[in-house]
């Protein structure tokens, strides 16, 4: 099912991070994606730095339930006469209330699932350096009990009584067609209560093809400097290899001084800190390897899409969205998560054998333009704002 002929109005609501992140960069780029394709595109966007200037009572109500959000996004759909409103973000500042204003004003409605907080008030499936999923499917309590959001237990009480306020209102039953960004988190959105019926996986793009590179011998990461992202791993695997391949590190974050202390005793380590997109893609042109060791499950890492579409191969954790995003000896190589001697194996696997990185790189390229491109990714837009639209009575 596609789209009408006819361009819509697309409301586009979103509550943009206090640290601009891939949610932001999706949203922005799905917008000028519909733009390009004659739709009208209008942001219904609030900045959460801007929320959290709010005294706490205020911040934890409105975080619960924004009545005032709700009516204004109702307003404007009416206004704008629009066909479809698509949410990404509501936490904390608008609140899922949004849902049944863009419902209210005549609207179907799609909600993009960016990560995991519909079933767990800290977003990320993760506690005590692990993935769980105490919560999922259950009254979120043990998430309050662990401060699973931010640290604190009255923070995680809010988000939790968000989720289950909502759950116990019916607000996500009046979402007509939800978006997860893939099979692993479509399955567990199901588990967890969501009707499969409506949830479509649509994966995150890139608006622009990066052209493939060239291949090198460097190993590369590219991510958040913490125990999530599995930088300690990481660490621990190049400290057990023997002549260890060069390994750049890009990003900035909490074990920045571990990254550096361990680059000391291991010269093939080289931080490389913060890079703007256009030195991490060109990074990955000349690189052997895209590194992925990631602890939490991930929602779908942009750094992976990138590395595709430059031919570079990926070795990923085994487990959460990573599994069903590299195929393990098609386009990469997955290791079991948080082992570093079997990342250390990986690695030295893909360092001695070039022939092997260059047909896993080809596959990577492969898979990029079947799924990944702005055009893949308008067409399956496009079939699922027709589901929504004829689910709603207007398709």
């Amino acid at each position: 099912m596609v789209m009408a002929a006819r361009p819509h109005t697309v409301v586009q609501v979103h509550a943009r991070y206090r640290r601009p992140g891939g949610e932001e960069a999706v949203a922005d780029a799905e917008a000028e994606l519909l733009a390009a394709h004659g739709h009208r595109v209008v942001r219904y966007h609030v900045n959460n730095a801007d929320f959290a200037e709010r005294s706490p009572p205020t911040t934890a109500r409105l975080a619960v339930w924004n009545r005032g959000a709700a009516a204004e996004l109702e307003s404007l759909v009416r206004a704008e006469r629009a066909a479809v409103v698509h949410v990404h973000n509501t936490f904390p500042a608008l609140s899922p209330a949004v849902v049944r204003g863009g419902r209210a004003g005549g609207a179907a409605v799609v909600a993009t699932l960016h990560n995991y907080r519909l079933l767990c008030p800290g977003a990320n499936l993760l506690r005590a350096g692990a993935p769980c999923q105490d919560c999922v499917g259950h009254v979120p309590w043990r998430a309050v009990a662990h401060g699973c959001y931010g640290g604190s237990r009255a923070a995680s009480a809010v988000s939790a009584l968000t989720l289950q306020a909502h759950r116990a209102a019916g607000t996500w039953r009046q979402v007509d067609a939800f978006i997860a960004l893939t099979p692993f988190a479509r399955d567990l959105f199901g588990r967890g209560g969501l009707p499969l019926e409506r949830m479509h996986v649509k994966p995150n793009f890139l608006a622009a093809d990066p052209g493939a590179g060239e291949g090198g011998q460097a190993f590369l990461f590219v991510g958040r400097l913490d125990r999530q992202k599995g930088v300690e791993v990481l660490l621990r695997a190049w400290a057990e290899l023997e002549a260890p391949p060069e390994l750049r590190i890009v990003g900035e974050g909490p074990l920045e001084g571990d990254v550096r202390a361990a680059s000391t005793r291991h010269p093939s380590i080289r931080p490389l800190g913060r890079l703007p997109g256009h030195e991490v893609l060109a990074h990955m042109r000349h690189a052997a390897a895209l590194v992925v060791p990631s602890i939490s499950y991930e929602g779908f890492p942009m750094v992976v899409a990138e590395a595709f579409a430059s031919a570079l191969p990926v070795i990923a954790a085994d487990h959460g969205a990573l599994a069903t995003i590299v195929e393990d000896g098609v386009n990469g190589v997955r290791v079991r998560p948080g082992d570093a001697g079997a990342l250390a194996a990986a690695v030295r696997r893909l360092a001695d054998r070039p022939e092997l990185r260059h047909r896993l790189g080809e596959a990577a390229r492969r898979c990029y333009l079947d799924r990944y491109t702005a055009p893949a990714s308008y067409a399956a837009l496009a079939r699922i704002y027709g589901a929504a639209l004829a689910r709603r009575g207007k398709g």
